[in-house]
């Protein structure tokens, strides 16, 4: 790392709720400005194995308060606990970072209970691309709060939250528009047949596994591609697809392949994410979203179908009427239109430059 000598340091603290997504456009925009230099730090660098935490990221806090479970995990594992907030202060330590950046609910609270323990000097920087407000996350250990919209900025404001710390600058996500040609280009790169493609982020679930069946089923009108990161789901939707004979779908892991499939996509397909939705709005695509978990994802399902930016499936067997109307109506079309009235041009860039503004000046 020399040549990053004398360059300042951002520390990402990241979960695997973010897919890579906001962290990796973070790094990949400073990599090529170079102008700070960003370390990314995941579950496996700050605590993974803590039980009790890896429950928070699963409920996504539907508990009533943060604070009753870290109590309970402080008396299930106060070593490990402590452990995990002493290992962020120690980066904090080690690299001097000019802002902590949290891309994710869990990876806020875990950096927000370090602050608390540890009283590092460095600034908390949320950038979760939730559009609804969540209580739990508002916190004065926070400093700042960049935001995808006006309404959250206000709740966030209207929960206690000063409102010169809560900007407005969208999700740190870029993408474009990609090209008739250059979707063909992609498609033929993959082994895509020239039909719709279908995008499908997919989870364990029996909701997920439903929907992906009827997909299945579908026949060669269509393209199906599937991101599964679960080893064992991976398997079970293998085998479906052998025995359906349905060479139209191909399966895929790989993080470093998720934005040519997704690019190469018409349609994302996938249980309620808010990172992978937004990823999806800045490249343009039409949104079909099922099975919200947590009360902030229905509220952000709720504000996304009134705002007519994605088609919401309130079942499985809905996941393929909405396919449907996708296919064989306007619908797509007044949906991207709608997504394009929303997206930023420079919502990456913005939310970077005000990173590199918290950078003390060499008289500092």
């Amino acid at each position: 790392m020399t040549q990053y000598k004398n360059i300042p340091y951002i520390l990402v603290v990241n979960s695997k709720e973010d897919k890579n997504i906001v962290a990796g456009q973070l790094k990949k925009y400073f990599d090529e400005t170079k102008s700070h230099y960003v370390v990314v730090m995941d579950e496996s660098g700050y605590g993974k194995t803590i039980k009790d935490f890896e429950w928070i990221s699963k409920l996504f806090f539907k508990l009533p308060t943060f604070n009753k479970l870290k109590k309970q995990s402080r008396k299930a594992e106060p070593k490990k606990s402590k452990g995990m907030s002493k290992r962020i202060a120690n980066a904090c330590m080690r690299f001097d970072p000019v802002a902590v950046v949290c891309p994710t609910a869990y990876s806020l609270l875990a950096a927000v209970e370090s602050k608390k323990q540890n009283e590092f000097d460095a600034p908390i920087v949320s950038v979760i691309p939730d559009f609804t407000y969540d209580k739990n996350l508002s916190d004065s250990a926070v400093d700042y709060y960049i935001v995808e919209n006006g309404q959250l900025k206000d709740s966030l404001v209207g929960g206690g939250i000063p409102a010169s710390c809560v900007l407005e600058l969208g999700v740190p996500v870029s993408g474009y528009k990609i090209s008739h040609d250059e979707k063909q280009q992609l498609k033929e790169k993959l082994g895509l047949k020239d039909t719709p493609t279908v995008f499908v982020c997919a989870v364990e679930g029996k909701e997920s596994v439903e929907a992906l069946d009827m997909l299945f089923d579908q026949g060669d009108i269509i393209n199906v591609v599937v991101y599964v990161e679960n080893k064992k789901l991976q398997n079970k939707l293998r085998k479906k697809v052998e025995l359906k004979g349905a060479d139209n779908v191909q399966l895929f892991d790989k993080l470093s392949l998720y934005n040519d499939y997704l690019s190469a996509s018409d349609i994302l397909i996938t249980n309620y994410d808010a990172a992978t939705i937004a990823k999806a709005f800045a490249s343009f695509k039409a949104v079909i979203a099922f099975a919200p978990k947590s009360d902030v994802q229905k509220a952000d399902v709720e504000y996304l179908t009134q705002n007519e930016l994605i088609a919401y499936a309130p079942t499985p067997a809905d996941v393929i009427i909405k396919l449907y109307d996708l296919l064989q109506t306007d619908l797509q079309k007044k949906l991207v239109e709608n997504i394009s009235k929303r997206i930023k041009p420079d919502q990456l860039k913005e939310v970077c430059a005000f990173l590199a503004s918290l950078t003390p000046s060499a008289s500092e």
